[in-house]
């Protein structure tokens, strides 16, 4: 299926695995464990214990609609602070997140279905796992809006499902929470419009794959994003669409830059990122160094990219970051 959107965010959540069969729990944290994080619960009143304390809100959002800031060349504000999304980079615990949930139907004491009932983050993803004899239930559970989907154990190659069913998921976890993020612009956006762009979707997939890309987050309101790797290292993709080269070179004009930068941006072969404060007010003439290649992506609105690699300019707080692989091996 084609994908539609990118989500303002995304990086690597917790699958919770909640199942009395211990043998079928360290089966499945072996084949499944290498690409998610996990957590298991052999023991249902524990597992539903442990959702129970989850908040129904996700701080992320709370942080982004509640500190909405100033508008800036940058931000295209309307109720939220979309810089407020990439700080999640900062929040240690992130990658403990639970997305989805799997779980038996059949447990004693309590059964899969009244397990899920003490989810409180309408967000997590449900996923019931059954036997040929439950399959009623699931499929009326499903019906009811109660599970997302359900999977019987006995099918071939269990984990292989899995793990496609829990990557659909996951991204469909962060789609609920970029509307969520949002819901204060125009439906009509610049922003929503690069998100949606299916070149610029492409673009930001092969990007991923090249760099080992594990999470990333809207920086912009033009969809710009910090794209991290396993280990830490950051990487900025910075667009901009024709429209707003345009604004920069005028702006560079009226500042008198010097002839070269206004070349530059006049033939658009550099694309100006202004990540600081200190950035945004730079006067033009010092914008040499906030400069880098521009490529055209054309679509049926034309765009202009670069992605830079993370050194003195632009770099994130590696003493506050906790990579994706220093995590998994804790």
């Amino acid at each position: 299926m084609r994908q539609k959107s990118l989500p303002c965010c995304f990086f690597p959540t917790t699958v919770m695995l909640v199942d009395d069969d211990s043998i079928f729990l360290k089966l499945m944290e072996n084949k499944l464990g290498n690409s998610f994080p996990m957590s298991s619960f052999s023991n249902p009143a524990a597992a539903a214990e442990s959702l129970s304390k989850f908040p129904s809100e996700n701080k992320m959002i709370t942080r982004c609609l509640s500190n909405p800031g100033n508008a800036d060349p940058e931000h295209e504000l309307i109720d939220i602070n979309i810089r407020e999304i990439h700080y999640e980079l900062y929040n240690k615990q992130r990658f403990a997140t639970v997305s989805v949930l799997l779980i038996d139907y059949d447990m004693p004491g309590m059964n899969g279905i009244e397990v899920s009932k003490h989810v409180q983050d309408p967000r997590i993803k449900k996923v019931l796992l059954t036997g040929q004899a439950d399959n009623d239930v699931a499929v009326q559970a499903f019906n009811d809006g109660l599970i997302h989907k359900f999977v019987q154990k006995s099918v071939p190659d269990l984990a292989t499902k899995l793990r496609d069913i829990i990557q659909e998921l996951q991204f469909e976890y962060f789609m609920d929470l970029s509307r969520s993020i949002m819901q204060g612009l125009r439906e009509n956006s610049d922003t929503l419009q690069s998100l949606r762009a299916p070149e610029f979707i492409k673009l930001h997939k092969e990007l991923m794959q090249q760099n080992d890309i594990v999470e990333y987050y809207l920086i912009d309101a033009r969809g710009s994003f910090v794209m991290v790797n396993g280990s830490g290292q950051a990487f900025w993709l910075v667009l901009k669409s024709d429209s707003d080269m345009n604004r920069c070179y005028e702006y560079a004009k009226f500042d008198a830059a010097p002839k070269e930068i206004l070349e530059s941006l006049q033939q658009k072969t550099k694309i100006p990122f202004f990540y600081t404060e200190q950035d945004l007010v730079a006067p033009p003439e010092t914008w040499g160094r906030l400069l880098h290649p521009a490529t055209l992506l054309p679509g049926d609105i034309n765009y202009y990219y670069s992605m830079i690699a993370s050194g003195p300019i632009y770099r994130l707080e590696q003493d506050l970051l906790l990579p994706y692989q220093a995590y998994a091996e804790l």
